[in-house]
């Protein structure tokens, strides 16, 4: 058979945590694939944020620390994709090389902070009903989601860092 995408309906997945500084909403939100991962994005007047300010990463870093503390997190590790990697994707799609829901990931902001299955699962109800473990085991796709490439919060800052705008 083919490749099996799984993923959460999009009604069902929870915002875990939201503040608003200066004009941005930051948002966490719980991840739509199967996958132990809170989806940050920034919001402005505009809509999503594509690429930071300084003053919305110094204040990503405020919220992300409030939201480390609010639900006790500690030792968590990040997966960014940089402005240079959204925007080669994107060129891709523009030349016919794949579809825009093909896309494996958004073309706005986002970073990805890794957390514990038992948190994901307990802010997705849903997942209570399936058989995580074995699906973790048997399907390559959420093999993938659950092994992909993370960093510590220091090299992460250095990509967040490179990708500010000027």
């Amino acid at each position: 058979g083919g490749p099996l995408h799984v993923e959460v309906n999009r009604n069902y997945v929870p915002t875990l945590y939201a503040v608003e500084k200066r004009g941005a909403l930051y948002g966490f939100f719980a991840s739509d694939k199967i996958e132990p991962y809170v989806i940050v994005c920034v919001i402005s007047d505009r809509g999503r944020v594509f690429r930071l300010t300084r003053t919305q990463l110094d204040d990503l870093v405020t919220a992300i620390g409030e939201f480390k503390t609010r639900f006790g997190i500690t030792h968590e590790t990040y997966h960014y994709t940089g402005l240079a990697e959204r925007e080669e994707t994107d060129q891709f799609v523009r030349g016919g090389g794949g579809s825009v829901r093909a896309k494996s990931h958004s073309s706005h902001f986002h970073l990805k902070i890794r957390i514990a299955t038992a948190m994901y699962v307990e802010a997705v109800a849903a997942l209570r009903l399936v058989p995580l473990d074995r699906m973790r085991a048997d399907l390559e796709p959420v093999r993938y989601n659950y092994s992909r490439e993370a960093s510590a919060w220091p090299a992460t800052r250095a990509a967040l860092e490179a990708d500010v705008l000027p």
